[in-house]
């Protein structure tokens, strides 16, 4: 199975790239990149690094390299209030949403239509309490929850617009901690948010990858108790 991976530099996407990389079931992993990623990982052999920087616009050469691939990872995003990343609201908006649903929409018109295996599916990064309704009056990170919600109601469109071959999933994690989290860490995901393990997050991202679900949406509690499982059904031997 090939896949492909925008934002493996970050958190999550570096995650996703290692479980990808760890999966019997995946035999070729392409990564959308600005910049370099990891050498450890651009060196497995699985990986194949594609520096590009305009995320709205795929030439040619782009395209040749998604050729078969069945599933793409959508690890780009943040929280409006990372005013050093996004320093207005419609930088925010466009990395957001444009730029993942430019990117989905290459999928489901250029590569899932000549799939031999369908659906082709498309696994986005989203965040707890994702609203969808953009009228919806919210006290608590409203922005944040009504653009992650706007990326993923185009999605769902999309999706719509061609069920059998093309499919989205929304894995909506709250507080994601790392496998040495610091004390700062700890006391934020411990006792403010509900929190998973990152590498948790990213096997349900990959499970999802080549499995799909039974709801596009997979909520917080979801993702940490079947990531949890896959991960103990992998200590174990059984993937």
């Amino acid at each position: 199975m090939k896949v492909v991976i925008f934002g493996a530099s970050g958190f999550v996407g570096s995650y996703v790239l290692r479980q990808c990389i760890m999966d019997g079931a995946i035999s070729s992993i392409v990564v959308i990149s600005r910049r370099d990623i990891e050498p450890s990982y651009q060196q497995n052999h699985k990986v194949r690094c594609v520096l590009h920087q305009n995320f709205l616009e795929y030439p040619q050469s782009i395209l040749e390299t998604f050729s078969d691939a069945r599933a793409c990872f959508w690890c780009i995003g943040g929280r409006h209030t990372q005013t050093s990343r996004w320093p207005t609201y419609e930088d925010y908006v466009h990395d957001s949403v444009e730029l993942p649903l430019a990117a989905a929409r290459v999928f489901a018109t250029s590569v899932a239509p000549s799939l031999a295996q369908k659906p082709f599916r498309f696994i986005f990064c989203s965040g707890d309490s994702t609203e969808l309704d953009p009228s919806k009056s919210l006290w608590i990170m409203g922005t944040t929850r009504k653009v992650k919600g706007k990326a993923e109601k185009g999605l769902y469109e999309l999706a719509d617009q061609c069920p059998t071959e093309f499919e989205a999933y929304s894995a909506r994690p709250c507080g994601i901690y790392s496998p040495n989290p610091n004390i700062k860490e700890r006391l934020l995901t411990t006792f403010v948010l509900p929190s998973l393990r990152v590498e948790a997050l990213a096997a349900t991202m990959v499970y999802l990858a080549k499995e799909g679900y039974d709801q596009r949406i997979v909520d917080h509690k979801t993702a940490k108790e079947l990531g949890e499982r896959l991960l103990e059904k992998e200590k174990e031997g059984n993937i």
